[in-house]
């Protein structure tokens, strides 16, 4: 059996919350153990209209808020209609998705998807990730998602950081998982 395959996946940690709070943050979820993870996520903002970001955490436990994240995410909404794309190359966050639904509008969640992040614990290395997610906009649309991205400085990142454009986080799942290399 020694020549099997040995990868999987191993839970790390997760976070969630039922009630309005500013932000929800999975500390020291990164580590050396693993070089990928697989981030799986949903939230919903208290206020209608609000656009869904993220922030990376330093080893100290703060967000990393430069002006170092690169991404583009391209979306469809159910009818076949594009949307617009969500794009920066010099953004204080990354933003998977745009204008969600607020808990009073719409069954839980507004915003979920699977990232898959490469790199965070590296000291030496850009953050790079790429995945899929389901946004349900505010004006009735339901939204999919495929994009990429960087977190163009070489820093050791410990966790994330989830956040509406302004208002609160109505309610939150949040997993990482460490990618095991066979």
């Amino acid at each position: 059996k020694s020549n099997l395959p040995s990868g999987g996946l191993v839970f790390i940690k997760g976070g969630s919350t039922t009630s309005n709070v500013s932000n929800v943050s999975i500390t020291n979820c990164f580590n050396a153990t693993y070089r990928q993870y697989l981030l799986i996520f949903d939230y919903t903002p208290d206020s209608n209209g609000e656009n869904p970001k993220i922030q990376f955490q330093d080893g100290s436990g703060s967000n990393i808020n430069s002006s170092s994240y690169g991404y583009a995410f391209s979306g469809q909404d159910f009818s076949g209609g594009s949307e617009n794309t969500v794009a920066n190359n010099n953004d204080t966050a990354f933003q998977p998705g745009q204008g969600t639904k607020n808990q009073s509008n719409t069954d839980y969640p507004a915003t979920s998807g699977v990232l898959h992040i490469i790199n965070p614990f590296s000291s030496s290395h850009n953050v790079n990730w790429m995945g899929t997610l389901l946004n349900r906009g505010n004006n009735g649309e339901d939204r999919a998602y495929a994009g990429a991205g960087r977190l163009n400085v070489q820093t050791q990142c410990t966790g994330l950081t989830f956040f509406f454009g302004s208002g609160n986080v109505n309610n939150a799942t949040i997993k990482v998982y460490g990618i095991v290399d066979s």
